[in-house]
């Protein structure tokens, strides 16, 4: 089969790991091992084999997607209903001018930026997304994350309810008035962090270090911790409440008015 690949497939194979085979090959290589399909199954693929590249590849990733959420076959009508309610969630989702901060990714190297204002996120989960921007009244609510890490994302009266997340860094994205309820976060580092009046409740975190990140007013109840603490990272009105911790390190990290 690969002998037969023009010059443009093993370019695709060598940049991209994948390419989509010809007609002829794909005859030839039913032919090889004897293998036939149906009428139908062969108009299909005639059809797939007229579109345009970039047509192609969405089909491909429209396949992946159904396969992955278990989405069953529909008739074409509702199918058709259904792909334009995807295009249009991921408009929505997609930060514009107009639109939202957060978006569920769709496709590699998805980013999202620039000023959130009244734009709730709810049963919204996504994955490798990372985050940018400044987010105003945008609560994160039933939205579990992985792999998108927040970065100089700064957030005000915007809690995180029931969206747990790992791996999440937070990176220069302070939080005022930003609680965790209900989140449960592992390798969640707050690295030049700070946040204020933001409580975790009934929030555990692990391997989630506050560096260089001063908090205030951030009581803590029934949000155990492990294998976290703080490094250069000044507590100030921050009591830990039916609180447990275990393997935590303090570093140049001085607690005021802060005991458990």
């Amino acid at each position: 089969m690969e002998k037969s690949f023009e010059s443009a497939q093993k370019r695709e194979l060598d940049e991209e790991g994948w390419t989509f085979i010809r007609r002829a090959q794909f005859d030839q290589l039913c032919r090889d091992q004897y293998a036939e399909f149906p009428d139908k199954v062969k108009a299909k693929m005639a059809e797939f084999d007229g579109l345009h590249k970039s047509q192609r590849e969405e089909a491909v990733w429209k396949r992946i997607e159904r396969i992955a959420r278990d989405i069953p076959e529909v008739n074409s009508k509702l199918k058709g209903k259904m792909d334009k309610r995807r295009r249009e969630k991921i408009v929505r989702l997609h930060f514009s001018a107009k639109n939202r901060r957060r978006m569920k990714r769709q496709q590699p190297n998805g980013e999202i930026s620039g000023l959130s204002v009244l734009k709730p996120v709810v049963l919204e989960p996504y994955m490798f997304t990372p985050i940018y921007g400044l987010s105003v009244l945008g609560p994160l609510i039933l939205s579990p994350n992985i792999f998108s890490p927040v970065i100089l994302a700064p957030s005000v009266l915007s809690p995180w309810v029931l969206s747990p997340a790992a791996p999440v860094p937070y990176i220069l994205s302070p939080y005022v008035f930003g609680p965790f309820i209900f989140s449960p976060m592992a390798m969640a580092p707050f690295i030049l962090t700070p946040y204020v009046l933001s409580p975790n409740v009934l929030n555990p975190f692990a391997l989630s270090p506050l560096i260089l990140s001063p908090t205030v007013s951030n009581d803590n109840f029934l949000s155990p911790q492990i294998l976290g603490g703080g490094i250069l990272s000044p507590t100030v009105g921050s009591p830990a409440v039916l609180t447990e911790s275990a393997l935590m390190a303090s570093v140049f990290s001085p607690s005021v008015l802060s005991k458990k």
